[in-house]
């Protein structure tokens, strides 16, 4: 299984890390331990859920929580629930995440539309291959 960094994950979306943190809180994988509104840099704890999916559980100072794929669609539907943002087939340009058999933890789709296996490697997001 890949793990990537909170960081890198974001980019894919076009938010911040903070962004991406607080779509992992909403999802119950982070708590921010510094509840000050305002905080520079807030602080995350890991939840029991959220270990579930990162590499390396313990934070290091400076560093970030790297992430597995299945967290990071997790967030990426999330945000296409609130922005109307999807990943679509690389073939046919179908939103893949509002067909019902879609499922993130799984590694290969196949779209209604056109009948094309897709795999994790073979999706785009706002036109970027992920």
């Amino acid at each position: 299984m890949k793990y990537i960094s909170a960081k890198k994950w974001a980019s894919y979306l076009n938010i911040s890390v903070y962004e991406f943190n607080e779509y992992l809180e909403e999802l119950g994988y982070l708590i921010r331990a510094s509840r000050t509104p305002n905080a520079i840099k807030p602080s995350w704890n890991l939840t029991n859920e959220g270990m579930r999916h990162v590499k390396f559980p313990l934070f290091l100072a400076g560093q970030y929580f790297k992430w597995d794929f299945k967290a990071f669609f997790d967030v990426f539907q999330l945000k296409g629930e609130k922005t109307g943002e999807y990943i679509h087939c690389g073939s046919c340009g179908a939103y893949l995440n509002r067909q019902d058999h879609f499922d993130s933890a799984k590694g290969v789709w196949k779209c209604v539309r056109c009948g094309c296996e897709e795999r994790k490697s073979d999706c785009h997001y706002n036109g970027n291959k992920i």
